[in-house]
């Protein structure tokens, strides 16, 4: 009685293993689809549907395009307390965070003054 107990009890603590290895590994591939602008929109461009924003922890500036649907945070400014805010209720200077998809290499582009930014699209 004593050996199956010890028997069951070894089959237990190696099942929870694996599954927690299992959890794990999951995670980490979802973790790397996607990243978080975080920062201040410097600009906003209506026709694009893009935001100009610095990046507060990294300093990078990003062209971020919103497409219809997808979801944001405004952290800092007019309409923070929305759940959902859209596109109509960003303002230059606000505060947003924005979950976007990380692509297979990042894509750089300038602006009219040559000013070098990281392109990204929000997901939805």
């Amino acid at each position: 009685m004593r050996n199956l107990s010890r028997l069951s009890t070894s089959i237990l603590a190696t099942a929870a293993v694996v599954i927690c290895s299992f959890g794990i590994a999951t995670g980490v591939a979802a973790a790397s689809k996607y990243f978080t602008v975080s920062g201040q929109v410097l600009k906003i461009d209506n026709r694009a549907r893009t935001l100009l924003v610095r990046d507060y922890p990294s300093k990078t500036l990003y062209l971020v395009n919103i497409p219809e649907g997808a979801t944001f945070k405004i952290t800092f400014g007019r309409y923070m307390q929305m759940g959902q805010p859209g596109f109509d209720e960003v303002f230059p200077r606000d505060r947003v965070a924005i979950r976007c998809l990380r692509p297979a290499q990042d894509h750089l582009g300038k602006l009219d003054d040559a000013t070098p930014v990281v392109l990204a699209v929000a997901s939805r």
